[in-house]
């Protein structure tokens, strides 16, 4: 539509920039948001934790959609007796709890998907949320959901592990000098 070719070179630098600046727009919109950065940082520090009870095969992480799978493979190592805080030696829930981030940024749920009778099942259930209500993380317990037949991953005890990021608007701490936690 330009008839001088100020016009037509003005127009083609516009569109050059703009096809130019595209990929730049779609690398940002692909950059990890900050629940997968928590959720990548939660799966980095499982696997480091329990570093030697994945090489002996007692447990495997797996990573989540909003964060881990960690899956107890020693059907005995949890027996569905009372005397579950008992010193045993190493024990991986420890290295699960230790594994952990703030807790104020997780949700745990505990669910058995091994082939144990049902009542075998929710008290082996029941004594991991007590192990971890005794070393502080209940108050990020879920309530457990019967293991479903054909469930994805190992047969063993899995503990979903959600990251569950504040708001940022939300108004947390104010007034109070106390910050909740931010996801990365």
């Amino acid at each position: 539509m330009f008839l001088n070719g100020k016009g037509i070179v003005r127009t083609m630098s516009t569109a050059i920039r703009l096809l130019l600046a595209l990929p730049l727009l779609a690398i940002a919109a692909c950059a990890a948001s900050p629940e997968q950065k928590t959720a990548q940082l939660l799966d980095r520090r499982l696997e480091a934790q329990l570093a030697p009870d994945i090489a002996a095969h007692r447990a495997v992480v797996e990573r989540t959609q909003d964060g881990a799978r960690v899956t107890l493979l020693d059907p005995l190592a949890f027996p569905a007796d009372p005397d579950v805080l008992t010193e045993r030696g190493a024990d991986v829930r420890a290295g699960i709890v230790e594994g952990l981030l703030d807790p104020d940024l997780m949700r745990v749920r505990v669910t058995d998907t091994s082939n144990l009778p049902a009542d075998r099942q929710d008290d082996r259930v029941r004594n991991v949320a007590r192990y971890f209500i005794a070393y502080g993380v209940g108050p990020v317990l879920r309530p457990a959901e019967p293991a479903q037949a054909g469930a994805p991953g190992p047969a063993g005890l899995a503990i979903d592990i959600s990251v569950v990021c504040p708001h940022r608007n939300d108004g947390s701490g104010y007034g109070s000098g106390a910050r909740k936690p931010d996801c990365f």
